[in-house]
């Protein structure tokens, strides 16, 4: 299986609402209840994509991020993530 780009899943994992009733939404890689109160929400990295500027994974359990505007045009996302084990 070939590594996917920073980007490419476009399903989201988290949830707006509780699916147990909804079982048409719970599908493999498709959301599900997308109708969130506040807007709508894009994945921006997931773990398994690769960054095609420098070719590293982003891998383990997201544990900490920010984000901050470097520009008008610019938002800078800064992640931290935990990883155990070997990486290879």
């Amino acid at each position: 299986k070939m590594p996917k780009p920073l980007g490419y899943h476009t399903a989201r994992i988290c949830e707006a609402g509780d699916a147990l009733n909804q079982p048409a939404l719970v599908q493999d890689g498709m959301s599900g209840d997308i109708d969130f109160p506040h807007g709508n929400l894009k994945p921006i990295v997931t773990v398994g994509e690769f960054w095609p500027g420098n070719g590293r994974f982003h891998v383990g359990v997201p544990d900490g991020m920010g984000a901050y505007l470097k520009d008008d045009k610019t938002v800078r996302m800064i992640v931290q993530s935990e990883s155990y084990g070997p990486i290879s």
